[in-house]
């Protein structure tokens, strides 16, 4: 079983990690990080993961520098659903 074999018969095992961090780690950094990796290594299958992880890291990317609107973190709220 690798990724060929499963794709060939349209089945995908989706991701999953485990990430540990102490309480110095900036919580908006570290999502906007991931989202970032995400967007670029998602395998495309389904949209909302194809296509809300560029929403997401864009959002955390504003966060990031001060530029993020306040209604903005109910959008992360439907993007992340």
């Amino acid at each position: 079983m690798d990724f060929d074999a499963l794709k060939a018969v349209q089945f995908g095992l989706g991701t999953t990690a485990v990430i540990v961090m102490d309480k110095s780690t900036d919580i908006v950094d570290a999502i906007a990080r991931l989202s970032y990796f995400y967007k670029h290594e998602s395998c495309g299958q389904c949209t909302p993961c194809k296509e809300r992880t560029g929403w997401l890291w864009m959002i955390m990317e504003r966060m990031k520098t001060g530029n993020a609107k306040l209604e903005e973190i109910n959008m992360l709220r439907e993007v992340t659903k």
